[in-house]
């Protein structure tokens, strides 16, 4: 029982997931906001020399 409960919650946990990232594809702001992040994540701050 407990273990169907535990996949049951995880089930869940992973739609919630799914559901949140495709609103987040598709929402114009947050991939304004993705691309600003990318750039700064490619900065080479942690390029080696």
């Amino acid at each position: 029982m407990t273990g169907s409960l535990a996949e049951h919650r995880r089930l869940i946990l992973a739609a919630e997931m799914i559901t949140a990232l495709k609103q987040d594809a598709e929402d114009p702001e947050y991939q304004v906001e993705i691309t600003a992040w990318d750039s700064v994540a490619g900065d080479g701050i942690d390029a080696r020399e």
